[in-house]
Formats: structure tokens, C-alpha cells, sequence
């Protein structure tokens, strides 16, 4: 297992997550500043990477023990325990964020927020009463007004907000790499969401009215 997790310390889209990972120090690094070739190190294994049931890893915040070093027979490195808190992308349910429209089709909408793409806006919770329009591939909202009916229209590129309203871990083995997510469609962390409720969709709805 590469890190034992210990504590959660709540707050909202983002979050501390403290475990404890053993790091390799190798020979020549001995004379560097240990604290931070340990951070650096740290975040090369784990940034951009999904620790399961707690979220996409963002950045090392603090190194908070550093425990003692074992050499090994045969190996010159100094094998070294550190307990580090990792912030890690980990929104809670009923959070509302913003994004950014990367995709439409038949079944709903898929958002990005940059540093994270695996969010998914279902059909039946986009504003309602919408329509796809498969020539376009993009989903248009049938807004009431006195007299029948506007468009107002979700598209690639369109700056929304949604609220988070489910999310999946899958255990994906981390030797069968992308490749497998790609070819599957599989992802290790998935947000779902929804744009059903006042304030929710395109921002530029609410900014005109």
C-alpha cells in the first residue's frame, strides 16, 4: 500500500488528508535541504492522482514528522517515514461549484474545472424542460416567459455552476495505467452533478436577469 491514511480534517472543496508514506532517500541527496527534497518527492508520486475514498491530490502542505531512516541490506538509500498533509480535491455532497462545459451529448453534460474533468451533468438533471439538438450538440433549455417559450442554450465553453449531488471511487489498478480508463471509459474518481435550481447552469443566465 503506498500511504496509510490516518485523518480527515474537513472544509469544503478542498480538504487535508494526513497519512504516511516511506520515501527513498538515495545517497547523493543526503546533503540537501531533507524537508524539502521529501516534499518534492512526495509530490511527484502523488500530484494529479486519485488516493481512493479521498479524492484527487493536489499539493503538499506541510511535512509534520519525519520519522527515523532504515538503510537496507544492499541499498545505500535511507528508507525514510513521513507524515505529510496532502491537500486533496474532495467537493461534498450538495456543494455548489463552478466549471466550465467541456462536452454535450444524448445523455447530459460533461464539465471541467481545469485541474479536474471527470464531472457529469445527467440528462434528467439539467433545467427542465431541455432538449437536445443533435446537430449543434448542445442541450437548450425551453424557459417559460409571458408569452411561451425562450431558448437558453448550454454549449461547450459555457462558464456554469452545478451542485455535486454524487461521486464514485473505483479501485483501478495502478499498473493497467490511462490507457485502460480511456479504452473502458472508467475513471478512478467521477463527480456528478446537477443544474436543476435557480442559480444553476450557464452563470451568464443570472448575471443578464
Amino acid at each position: 500500500m503506498l500511504a496509510q491514511k490516518i485523518s480527515i480534517t474537513f472544509g469544503r472543496m478542498f480538504k487535508l488528508c494526513k497519512f504516511r508514506q516511506i520515501i527513498r532517500i538515495p545517497p547523493h541527496r543526503f546533503g540537501e535541504d531533507v524537508v524539502k527534497y521529501l516534499e518534492r518527492k512526495i509530490n511527484e508520486m502523488f500530484i494529479n492522482k486519485v488516493i481512493l475514498n479521498y479524492g484527487l491530490c493536489v499539493c503538499v502542505h506541510s511535512i509534520e514528522e519525519i520519522g527515523d531512516s532504515v538503510t537496507l541490506p544492499g541499498d545505500g538509500g535511507a528508507h525514510t517515514e513521513v507524515t505529510c498533509n496532502m491537500v486533496v480535491f474532495h467537493p461534498n455532497i450538495g456543494e455548489v461549484l463552478k466549471g466550465e462545459i467541456s462536452k454535450c451529448d444524448s445523455t447530459g453534460i460533461s464539465v471541467t474545472m481545469t485541474f479536474f474533468e471527470d464531472i457529469f451533468i445527467p440528462r434528467e438533471y439539467l433545467p427542465q424542460p431541455s432538449k437536445f439538438l443533435p446537430n449543434e450538440q448542445i442541450w437548450s433549455w425551453q424557459y417559460e416567459v409571458d408569452d411561451g417559450f425562450a431558448e437558453l442554450f448550454l454549449e461547450p465553453g459555457s462558464k456554469v455552476r452545478f451542485r455535486v449531488i454524487d461521486e464514485v471511487f473505483r479501485d483501478i489498478p495502478t499498473q493497467v495505467g490511462d490507457d485502460f480508463q480511456e479504452k473502458t471509459n472508467q475513471k478512478c474518481y467521477e463527480i456528478y452533478g446537477a443544474m436543476n435550481d435557480t442559480g444553476l447552469g450557464c452563470i451568464s443566465w443570472w448575471n443578464a436577469s
